[in-house]
């Protein structure tokens, strides 16, 4: 499926190079606001715009990118409906934004209307891009496969061991929960997967060979889909030669000789765009016992007297649109039940980043500690070697120094704060040591 590209203005965008917002520096913790996406989908440009600057190796691409020393995690997606460039940087200063941008948009030749997120705004997009909100067939579940492989290549490279990595990972997890909780992905989508479903509904064991009579669009849908679900050889019957269309074993056959490629095939699909109808009684009468016989044309390509034909069963277009119509539906309702799985994993990766910097400085905090308090034991042991006062001296003088050495940074600053009129400094010091008010 091709979209009319529709690029956003710059209102429509996250500012590519701006600093956070006091807003979101005050709410978002400081690891995600470092975060910045630029890429192209299907949305924003044509299919074969997108196709022509997806790269051959999106590994060698993030190592480009993350070559650059403002840099620290790199991972490149590029699918047939999106090439993104996903990018952490040393810091969220507007300067490290504007060179992962730049860095991106030169390692993947990307446009000057590529769509740009920043901070929170792209873990929030990568979740729903797992969860297959973002998806041209909404809800589909190959993105999330190309995802994860993504991610484990960047991670095999080394390019993602710091905030990207849990981002990947929290992305990955929304897009199994949106599926095991909601039913976005229930259901035919396209008229390809639901012409493979009615075929094994109609088959007790997979067919052999798939043939394809048109060669249009939904033919193309009908290829793609019968390739993923079997290993069966796909023949194409048309006017003119459509080998594309067919399996690497497959072959084209002029409509002249469809009773020929029908008496070979174990399931036919019709999709031309003639005015009359194509498959008659003579091509019904060739086929085996027992074939299906799915006719996607409008008018239809099988003749009422085909129908007839006891050889072959029918199923016509409006019985398939009718059940891809309720899929979508289906997947439509079920689209604000993943938006809200969404939103809580991006919930819950706020509130881990925040820990996890919490983390950080319980850490910085204990290690400065430890070396305070070793400088001032390494003290009283040699004061005590040296003889210099008496055991009970030195251990006062160094709970003393302990206690001074620990408390010197927190009182000038509670003093800075006093000065300043800080309130909020101090009751947070008086929260932090539990001090009586």
């Amino acid at each position: 499926m091709t979209r009319t590209p529709t690029p956003r203005s710059d209102a429509d965008r996250s500012p590519p190079s701006g600093a956070p917002t006091a807003d979101e520096s005050a709410s978002v913790p400081q690891s995600l606001q470092r975060l910045v996406r630029v890429g192209v989908t299907h949305e924003t440009h044509d299919t074969e715009r997108v196709g022509a600057l997806s790269p051959a190796d999106p590994v060698a691409v993030a190592e480009r990118v993350r070559s650059h020393d403002r840099v620290t995690d790199a991972v490149v997606l590029a699918t047939c409906n999106r090439v993104e460039a996903y990018v952490a940087t040393r810091t969220a200063d507007a300067a490290d934004r504007r060179a992962a941008r730049a860095a991106a948009d030169d390692a993947l030749g990307l446009p000057a209307d590529a769509t740009v997120d920043t901070g929170l705004a792209v873990a929030e997009h990568l979740a729903r891009v797992a969860a297959g909100l973002e998806s041209a067939v909404l809800g589909e579940n190959e993105i999330l496969g190309q995802l994860r492989g993504a991610l484990a290549d960047a991670r095999d490279a080394g390019l993602t061991g710091g905030v990207l990595g849990r981002v990947g990972d929290a992305a990955v997890r929304a897009g199994r929960r949106a599926r095991t909780e909601t039913s976005i992905d229930e259901g035919p989508a396209t008229y390809g997967s639901a012409v493979c479903r009615r075929l094994a509904d109609e088959l007790a064991t997979p067919p052999d060979t798939v043939l394809l009579v048109g060669a249009g669009e939904m033919a193309e849908s009908v290829a793609a889909a019968a390739r993923d679900r079997w290993d069966a050889r796909v023949d194409v019957a048309n006017r003119s030669p459509a080998g594309e269309l067919a399996s690497p074993d497959g072959e084209w056959w002029p409509l002249e000789e469809l009773a020929d490629a029908a008496a070979r095939a174990g399931a036919i699909v019709t999709a031309t765009a003639a005015d009359a109808p194509v498959f008659d009684v003579e091509h019904a009468r060739a086929c085996s016992e027992g074939t299906p016989v799915v006719d996607l044309a409008a008018p239809p390509d099988v003749s009422p007297a085909a129908r007839r034909v006891d050889a072959v069963s029918v199923t016509g277009l409006d019985e398939l649109a009718a059940v891809v119509g309720a899929a979508a539906d289906r997947r439509e309702r079920a689209a604000r039940a993943a938006e809200r799985v969404v939103a809580a994993a991006v919930d819950r990766l706020v509130v881990a980043e925040r820990e996890s910097r919490a983390e950080d400085t319980l850490r910085a905090l204990h290690r400065h500690a430890a070396d305070v308090r070793q400088t001032e034991l390494d003290r009283a042991k040699q004061r005590l070697r040296n003889g210099e006062a008496t055991p009970e001296t030195v251990l006062e003088e160094f709970a003393s120094a302990l206690t001074g050495q620990l408390l010197a940074a927190p009182t000038a600053e509670l003093r800075a704060a006093a000065r300043e009129r800080d309130d909020d400094a101090i009751r947070a010091a008086e929260r932090l040591f539990d001090l009586d008010d």
